[in-house]
């Protein structure tokens, strides 16, 4: 599925959408109909099926009648789930490692008298945090991202006029007309990306000037690592679950390009007091030097019992853990000999010198 769509169009999955870059991988082998709405609830849309499933175009059209468009007002658990984000950060004075000498831009060329104290990873050097100030998010949406961390969040108003030009696009397609995998022809990729971020500036009252806009199509386009080339065409079968081309799946394709389009446009237009890490109520105070200093007297490994040394990290078994505690030893730590997977990387070991 990775292959299929790009970072962007991945992460525009869903109105007010999860971080679905870290959603794990759809497994794609055998879906019954008695399972399968269940399966299909648990990723927001139908899923994506085996092309040589017999059963997939009946079973998508009777999950479309079932499920909510767009993930609306969607709840559930997630098992690995963390509404925590880092708002600030506070840096010890002296620092872990020194920079770099002026004028020496690559590590072979600091001479190795002065190499010592420094690190090839950090050239301007690196000072260790004392403080982190987390931002713990409400989840009052359903999602770890109520409060518009990451973005400014959409309004009803906005979701539907995105939901509109999803409509039309499906209906007269312009921007996805292309039935191929990915765009080759950069420069017509451009001017599609320009023309679409205009059209839904334009729809959502959001003034751009077209250098602007020239600007935000040419790092959607033409980044190396990821663009949204894969997502300014549309191959049925490839981008979607159906060999034949289906308005349903040009309007969810569509929309996940318009949305993509209006997060980039309000990216930076959001004012600095506005952002949600200034939300001091749902602050979150880590003291590193405290939180070492009570692992360091209480907590013991689950396996062997001894204490851990001063700083170390010791590895949990447990998603939702809760820390350091004052006179009580912390659950499922362990230390790196008595963890279960260095038990079984050590059978494994064991295993490949007996053969």
């Amino acid at each position: 599925m990775g292959s299929k769509y790009s970072f962007l169009n991945d992460f525009a999955w869903g109105a007010e959408g999860k971080h679905h870059s870290k959603r794990p991988g759809l497994p794609c082998l055998m879906v019954n109909v008695r399972n399968f709405e269940s399966f299909a609830e648990i990723f927001h849309r139908p899923p994506i099926l085996p092309r040589t499933h017999i059963l997939s175009f009946a079973l998508n059209r009777i999950a479309h009648s079932s499920l909510p468009h767009y993930n609306e007002g969607r709840k559930e658990e997630r098992p690995m789930h963390d509404p925590m984000t880092v708002a600030f950060q506070i840096r010890n004075p002296w620092r872990t490692y020194k920079p770099w000498p002026k004028d020496i831009k690559k590590w072979e060329d600091v001479p190795e008298a002065k190499q010592e104290g420094r690190s090839k990873y950090w050239q301007e050097g690196y000072r260790e945090s004392c403080v982190t100030i987390w931002h713990v998010d409400p989840e009052t949406d359903g999602t770890d991202d109520s409060c518009g961390f990451s973005h400014a969040k959409f309004t009803e108003r906005q979701r539907q006029v995105l939901k509109s030009l999803a409509w039309s696009e499906a209906r007269n397609p312009w921007l996805r007309a292309a039935k191929s995998k990915v765009l080759e022809d950069a420069v017509l990729a451009e001017n599609l990306a320009r023309a679409g971020l205009l059209a839904t500036a334009d729809a959502l009252d959001i003034k751009i000037s077209y250098d602007e806009a020239s600007i935000l199509a040419v790092r959607l386009v033409h980044n190396p690592i990821d663009n949204i080339r894969g997502s300014l065409c549309l191959l049925p079968g490839y981008h979607t679950n159906s060999q034949q081309d289906d308005q349903y799946w040009r309007e969810e394709c569509a929309y996940s390009l318009f949305y993509c389009f209006a997060r980039n446009l309000q990216r930076g237009r959001r004012h600095w007091w506005n952002h949600p890490r200034w939300h001091i109520h749902h602050w979150k105070i880590q003291i590193h030097a405290l939180q070492n200093l009570k692992r360091w007297l209480f907590s013991k490994c689950t396996g062997c019992g001894n204490r851990f040394r001063w700083g170390f990290a010791p590895s949990c078994t447990e998603w939702d853990s809760d820390g350091p505690r004052w006179f009580k030893s912390e659950t499922n730590v362990y230390c790196d000999k008595c963890h279960p997977s260095a038990a079984c990387l050590e059978s494994k070991e064991m295993e490949c010198e007996n053969k």
